[in-house]
């Protein structure tokens, strides 16, 4: 027998990844230039770096204006530019799990080295390492002239002996014209707070050291002794803002043992928010002792000294002095952020005014309930809970919110709690839009009760809007795909029935479930539905049929009455036959529940 299989072709692919894929990883992420910067900072973290040099210049829109960022780091070799920086995706966590400075990797991604373009189009690397230099430039321009693929783009490295500490320097440069500047004091309070913690890492800004002093807030000492132990000395600061990176930094010989921390004190806490308005830095000299008392005492520092030995009674009399601590000026926070909210709504004019319109017991009733707010509920946002408050009072002197008051008080609390737990899941707003489409269903019911007593004498035209408008009363499942005024579209755009005349035309053409439609006829009110309408309606499926193959397909037809079985099927094809008292029952008993509810009510 002769083969006449056909030869297979096979080929491999691989991805290729296009250089605007840059822009996603750099300028989308790294447009604001306090974050970027930051970024291009911890990698510097992570090699190890104990001073960071960064010069921001005087004016960012003159013609060569530029940012470099300079660090004693531990630099990059020709290799590990090949290999390691100019592979996306370089995850150094792999290859370094504690560097030599005993310092954790911060990056993991292996696309924070791409932050310098989201403030310029280019980066210019000087970096030593062993006695050896490498430069290398990195053009954003360069790529948008004809390179398709990043793979492509060829980076000139040149590498020479040269007799420099280790270290690397970026240049950034042309600066983007859309960028916001920051100032050299800007950047060092968005700097102080996210690596205040770090040891031995000094980061300057244009020649001043970042320091703690740096971060908005006010400065407390801590000079506390803990009875029977020893001395507690040190800092903290109650922050403008808040911190993802909240707590106490345990110092121990001038060496941080371990870094910030609220202990036990976690997000589930009474007022957590408080907590993060909390930085600090003790030092506990007595965990360590010259002269241990006990064997335990000896080691309540963990061997590798990243760590206490938390069943140590020492470390244990410690922790619970700096949760109390922490407890007490987290009261002091929430002093001070609700005086300041306080303060706020006070000053507000259109606060004055809609309380000045409210009658005397129910002004005196909403300020009670605005201090309630403020000193007593957990509230996170300032302006948020502003926001709150101004509404809240702006709208007790509206007529709606008194009928929302005065149906809470005549409801009995089975029904208040059962909306508290509504509110609680859905909100306000998605209540409404229930409300709304619920009652919306029923009155149309109403509409179309009223509509059946005089169906005798409608014409289709007069039915027609109204079932297009809420297919929904012949099934919940139906969507509107066409009606009647649109189908010549829809089936000349969509199902490529260019050839069907205009006396074939269905009323409407719906889908009920994927790959299953729905062709549906409406007759007269006063019209008997006879054997020559089912025909009617088998012709139209027989059209659909031609160019959908691979839909199933239904059929509904709805007239006055009806003189052959409600139910029906052409070939395969199952065919509803209804009448408009049918439809109507058919929706009643749907929404049966909600209409007896309702009654009862009443």
């Amino acid at each position: 027998m002769d083969n006449d299989e056909s030869e297979t072709e096979k080929s491999t692919g691989n991805f290729r990844i296009d250089p605007r894929m840059l822009d996603h990883f750099s300028v989308a992420m790294y447009k604001n230039a306090l974050k970027a910067i930051s970024e291009l900072v911890a990698n510097c973290y992570d090699a190890d770096a104990t001073q960071v040099e960064i010069r921001l210049p005087s004016d960012w829109k003159a013609t060569g204006a530029k940012v470099s960022i300079e660090d004693n780091g531990g630099g990059m070799s020709s290799d590990d530019i090949h290999n390691k920086f100019l592979v996306l995706g370089y995850n150094k966590r792999e290859d370094i799990k504690v560097t030599k400075l005993g310092r954790k990797p911060i990056g993991n991604k292996g696309i924070g080295k791409l932050a310098g373009f989201g403030l310029a189009k280019s980066m210019h690397y000087i970096t030593t390492k062993s006695g050896k230099t490498s430069e290398f430039t990195i053009d954003r321009t360069d790529l948008d002239r004809g390179v398709k693929s990043l793979e492509e783009f060829k980076i000139e490295i040149s590498t020479r002996r040269r007799g420099l500490s280790n270290g690397t320097m970026i240049e950034l440069a042309p600066i983007h014209g859309d960028i916001n500047p920051v100032s050299p004091a800007e950047l060092r309070r968005y700097l102080a707070l996210e690596y205040s913690k770090a040891s031995k890492f000094e980061i300057l800004v244009n020649g001043i050291p970042v320091k703690v002093e740096d971060i908005p807030g006010a400065y407390f000492k801590i000079s506390e002794k803990i009875e029977g132990h020893g001395k507690v000395e040190g800092w903290y600061k109650i922050l403008d803002r808040p911190t993802k990176d909240p707590g106490f930094s345990i110092r121990v010989r001038g060496r941080i043992v371990k870094p910030r921390t609220t202990f036990s004190i976690g997000p589930s806490a009474s007022r957590a928010i408080n907590y993060a308005y909390i930085i600090g830095d003790v030092a506990v000299d007595f965990l360590d002792p010259d002269k241990p008392g006990t064997k335990l005492d000896e080691f309540t520092i963990s061997t590798d000294r990243e760590g206490f030995n938390e069943d140590s009674p020492t470390y244990m009399a410690f922790e619970n002095w700096a949760i109390g601590k922490l407890k007490s000026i987290a009261k002091t926070v929430q002093e001070i952020r609700s005086d300041r909210l306080e303060k706020k709504v006070k000053k507000s004019k259109s606060i004055k005014s809609a309380l000045g319109k409210l009658p005397g017991h129910l002004r005196e009733d909403t300020e009670i309930q605005t201090q309630r707010f403020i000193h007593d509920l957990p509230w996170e946002n300032e302006k948020e809970a502003y926001e709150i408050i101004k509404a809240f009072v702006e709208s007790r002197a509206t007529d709606e919110v008194t009928l929302i008051l005065r149906k809470l008080a005549e409801a009995d609390d089975k029904d208040i709690k059962g909306f508290a737990k509504l509110l609680s899941e859905y909100g306000l707003a998605d209540l409404w839009r229930i409300s709304q489409y619920t009652s919306s269903r029923l009155e149309v019911i109403k509409q179309f009760d009223r509509m059946i007593l005089k169906i005798g004498v409608l014409e289709t035209q007069e039915i027609h809007p109204m079932i297009e408008r809420n297919m929904w009363l012949i099934s919940d499942d139906y969507t509107m795909l066409s009606s009647n005024q649109t189908v010549r579209t829809f089936l000349y755009r969509t199902l490529g029935m260019e050839d069907v005349p205009e006396n074939k035309r269905p009323d409407f053409i719906c889908k009920s479930r994927p790959r299953r439609m729905v062709i549906i006829e409406l007759k007269k009110g006063e019209y008997k539905l006879t054997a020559k309408d089912f025909a009617q309606l088998c012709g139209y499926i027989d059209i659909l049929r031609k160019y959908k193959p691979d839909s199933k397909i239904e059929g509904v037809l709805i007239g006055g009455s009806c003189e052959t079985d409600t139910v029906a099927a052409y070939g395969n094809t199952p065919i509803r036959l209804m009448t408009y008292c049918d439809l109507l029952e058919d929706a009643k008993d749907r929404y049966r529940e909600l209409i007896n509810i309702l009654k009862r009510e009443k």
